[in-house]
């Protein structure tokens, strides 16, 4: 969302509740605080001059003669109301205006990844030697153990610092899609139905930053199966694959066709599927065994299990399913 989606959002609030005599102070604020979040060194002009011809406006602007120009009936009660209107975005409109020319000439900084720290609806990170924590309304401490798989692959957090303000992390593109994965693996940790139904359309949807640093397409249609097919009666299991670079995303789903099977996916290209079958007595020791084994330490582990049908390692047989062709693979699962 750019700066001027923000100010179009704006009159669509403020055409809404003058037009019913009503008043949104709480959508105004929101709004508003959007805009302030989007305002760099290029739009600061921009966004200052239009926050104060509508101060402007709204200080020679009465509801008499918002009703002059209006083709609708007015009663006493909505003259009041358009009033209580105005006071209440006048009101919002100064304060966002101080708050922009109090954070003029303030530094933008870019800040390692690997200084920051995620608490409940507050971010730390340190800049200069120095350790700094600002709000960041959505923040939860669980995003700490997600982005440590992801460091090495983001490109630095911006924040503007200020010298007697909290300061405020910069919500631009990189940020926006680093924000959005971590949402969406806290929905998949939590088993999170809705979003596992959603994960191969967050895959399409998602921002090409997105889906080229943590979902790629190229293995859509095959989660797709996959979600399409994970049993009710079982856990649908995301986690964290350890490799020699860093952790990747992958997952577990149990599938029951021919017979019952889990499957290890994992969301990296060129990475083969691990079938293992199972009954209802033993699943939930097979999928431990397996969870385990892709979350450990060991290196090369895919690379370890090519050779055998039983490895020693993980101590389970498998079949292992390349993507060359998808109705290939997805026969082979149903045939297992």
């Amino acid at each position: 969302m750019t700066y001027l989606d923000v100010i179009q959002k704006l009159g669509r609030i403020q055409s809404n509740k003058f037009s019913c005599g009503g008043r949104n102070e709480g959508g105004i604020r929101k709004a508003l605080s959007e805009l302030l979040d989007l305002c760099n060194s290029s739009n600061y002009a921009e966004i200052e001059q239009y926050l104060q011809n509508r101060i402007r406006d709204y200080e020679k602007m009465n509801a008499s003669t918002y009703v002059i120009n209006s083709s609708r009936a007015y009663s006493k009660k909505n003259l009041n109301a358009i009033n209580r209107a105005k006071a209440s975005f006048l009101k919002a409109y100064r304060g966002a205006l101080e708050t922009l020319q109090s954070e003029k000439g303030a530094d933008i900084v870019e800040v390692s990844w690997e200084t920051v720290h995620f608490y409940l609806n507050r971010i730390s990170f340190a800049s200069q030697e120095k350790r700094y924590t600002c709000q960041l309304v959505g923040a939860k401490e669980i995003y700490n153990t997600f982005i440590s798989s992801i460091r090495e692959r983001l490109p630095n957090l911006k924040v503007k610092l200020f010298e007697r303000k909290p300061p405020i992390v910069v919500k631009d593109a990189n940020f926006d899609v680093v924000f959005q994965y971590l949402q969406v693996r806290d929905a998949l940790q939590n088993n999170d139905r809705e979003t596992i139904q959603k994960l191969p359309q967050l895959i399409v949807a998602a921002p090409f930053q997105f889906q080229d640093t943590f979902l790629p397409k190229t293995k859509n249609k095959y989660i797709q199966y996959l979600v399409d097919n994970q049993s009710p009666d079982y856990r649908f299991v995301p986690l964290f694959e350890k490799s020699l670079t860093y952790n990747e995303d992958a997952f577990l789903f149990t599938i029951k066709k021919r017979s019952l099977i889990i499957v290890w996916e994992n969301l990296s290209e060129n990475t083969a599927t691990f079938v293992f079958k199972c009954n209802q007595s033993n699943h939930d020791e097979v999928l431990q065994r397996v969870y385990d084994y892709a979350c450990s330490d060991i290196n090369y582990k895919r690379l370890r299990l090519h050779p055998n049908k039983l490895n020693p390692i993980i101590g389970l047989k498998y079949d292992i399913v390349y993507h060359n062709d998808f109705c290939e693979w997805r026969n082979i699962l149903e045939n297992i």
